[in-house]
């Protein structure tokens, strides 16, 4: 199931990206994944003033962990290029794909194939989606789920240096989910708060370069209350 750790590109299956150019989204059924980290990176040292010292720069998934969280003008610098570099990505004319199912969500998806829901099998599905040829030729963008971050192909190698190889950006959910709003009519406001600094100094030492925050509202004829409003935008 796990596929071996083969690369895109790899003989052998059959190309997936006319799925995912459902809708014209993508100018070619294959997009040059690299050219297009190429644009980003370019943009994002347009919006730097030119790009920086060659011993400044910082490659997607490569860069000096022990150094993150300082506040250097260097590292300031660094973190400005590479939020450039994410909004860059995001606005290219390929897919973001959101791939940061919960361990209940791809539990689902794993019974309707009879497949048990345990680690190694969510970890094989994974390693089927990033590594059938032309996937993330296909995309810029993919948001992960925690545990997905710390896995690897079957071969070893960490599914977010597949990703960089590739030259797609990984982001990573950061909320954990939601709970009711007391004084409502079961609407709800988002989780996660508690460790989000030290989680995020986490991620950002794993390569991951931007994360996702999800607010759900309830619509309905009185329904967003403003009390749910004020507290998701506070959240």
């Amino acid at each position: 199931m796990g596929g071996g750790g083969r690369r895109p590109g790899e003989q052998g299956r059959q190309c997936l990206a006319p799925v995912l150019r459902e809708g014209n989204f993508l100018p070619c059924p294959c997009a040059n994944a690299n050219e297009l980290g190429r644009v980003a990176r370019g943009k994002a040292e347009d919006a730097d003033g030119g790009g920086a010292p060659e011993e400044d720069r910082v490659d997607v998934g490569r860069h000096n962990a022990s150094a993150a969280g300082q506040g250097s003008d260097s590292q300031r610098r660094r973190h400005a290029r590479e939020s450039a570099e994410v909004a860059a990505a995001a606005l290219l004319p390929s897919l973001v794909l959101v791939a940061d199912e919960s361990t209940g969500t791809i539990g689902k998806r794993l019974a309707s194939i009879n497949v048990e829901n345990v680690e190694e099998n969510r970890r094989a599905l994974r390693e089927l989606l990033f590594t059938v040829p032309c996937v993330l030729d296909c995309l810029s963008v993919i948001i992960l789920f925690e545990e997905t971050l710390y896995q690897s192909t079957r071969d070893g190698t960490p599914f977010v240096d597949v990703l960089a190889a590739a030259g797609v950006l990984a982001g990573i959910k950061v909320d954990k989910g939601t709970a009711e709003l007391a004084g409502t009519d079961r609407e709800t406001t988002t989780q996660g708060h508690a460790g989000l600094g030290e989680r995020c100094r986490r991620y950002y030492a794993a390569s991951v370069r931007f994360a996702k925050w999800r607010a759900v509202l309830s619509i309905g004829a009185s329904k967003p209350s403003q009390l749910a409003v004020d507290a998701n935008a506070q959240a």
